[in-house]
């Protein structure tokens, strides 16, 4: 039988474990917000309308790296007009 604390309880409820790809979700959501940009999110994909994609497709992989690279390439598109591009996070 498991037992939680409330601190770990609150700390499940408002952090994804760091070993899946919702942690990875997390940071990208974190970052569009300090951006005030609109965003759109599934299990597999977070992206902004008309902007590149970043896609999440194994749940396994939790390496939040290219979420900067993606983040960087909203930035570059919204000041210049780019189009699209994919981006696969593994």
């Amino acid at each position: 039988m498991w037992k939680l604390s409330a601190t770990d309880i609150d700390k499940a409820a408002s952090e994804p474990p760091s070993d899946t790809r919702a942690h990875v979700r997390s940071h990208a959501m974190r970052a569009l917000n300090d951006k005030s940009l609109p965003y759109y999110l599934d299990w597999e994909v977070v992206g902004i309308g008309g902007g590149p994609s970043l896609y999440l497709e194994n749940p396994l992989v939790a390496d939040a790296s290219p979420v900067g690279a993606w983040l960087e390439s909203i930035e570059t598109g919204v000041q210049s007009g780019e189009p699209s591009r994919h981006f696969d996070h593994e």
